[in-house]
């Protein structure tokens, strides 16, 4: 099943747990064998917690997770795990102590997807783990970075509405409105810069307009707003300058 339509089948079912069991099962034929989502509060208390990476986070408190740290102050994916650590000379010693004990756990190498961005009320997201070394990661996830940002954030917003009763449509846009970059975040409104990182990251306008609670129409007119603000051509150009900053 691809990673796109495992997260449409996802959207459909009714009980968080339901939705996790269901992802985990989805990702483990692509040999991503461990997942954690994690969210906390802006002084990393109050955490929501799932995860199946062994007793990782009986020796670690959730607020502790290096993920909050250096993953969550903006859109890029980060590649993150033991097997990634050359990329990674910043970590202290007790940040490599969390990566081995989630090795040992059989999370080596893994692709952080942050969700909700450092200065708002909530942060955090997604670290898709596998088994495999660096090599082999860069052959058999690397190339799956969008599908699995699209995984991400549909399976955020369906966890959200869940978990909190009553969120409606406007979810997706408070989850990728938080803490923009400052020349972005006056250049683009709320919405503008919705469209703009969904339909960079390969949906159609059809799909961009079912998730937002729009139509077809209103995300055309937003992405030409966006487009002509930024002084770009297309979805992609857009996508990159606001996930940038530039």
């Amino acid at each position: 099943m691809a990673l796109i339509e495992l997260a449409q089948r996802l959207e459909r079912l009714d009980r968080v747990m339901h939705i996790w069991e269901g992802l985990l099962d989805g990702l483990e034929p692509h040999g991503i064998t461990r997942v954690i989502y994690l969210t906390a509060a802006y002084n990393r208390t109050a955490a929501h917690l799932l995860h199946n990476v062994g007793a990782l986070y009986e020796a670690w408190s959730p607020g502790t997770d290096p993920f909050l740290d250096h993953c969550c102050h903006d859109y890029g994916m980060t590649r993150t795990g033991l097997g990634h650590l050359k990329y990674h000379h910043y970590l202290g010693p007790e940040e490599r102590g969390f990566l081995q004990v989630a090795a040992d756990a059989g999370f080596v190498t893994g692709m952080a997807v942050p969700v909700r961005l450092f200065g708002g009320d909530r942060f955090g997201g997604f670290n898709f783990g596998t088994p495999f070394d660096d090599e082999t990661f860069a052959t058999l996830i690397q190339p799956r970075e969008a599908e699995l940002r699209t995984l991400a954030l549909l399976v955020h917003r369906r966890i959200e509405e869940l978990a909190r009763p009553g969120v409606d449509d406007t979810g997706l846009m408070q989850l990728l409105s938080a803490r923009p970059p400052q020349n972005v975040a006056d250049a683009l409104s709320a919405r503008e810069r919705e469209v703009v990182l969904l339909l960079g990251h390969g949906m159609t306008r059809k799909e961009c307009a079912r998730i937002c609670g729009l139509s077809p129409h209103t995300v055309a007119e937003y992405s030409k707003k966006a487009y002509k603000k930024l002084g770009v051509r297309n979805r992609i150009e857009a996508a990159q300058r606001v996930r940038s900053g530039r």
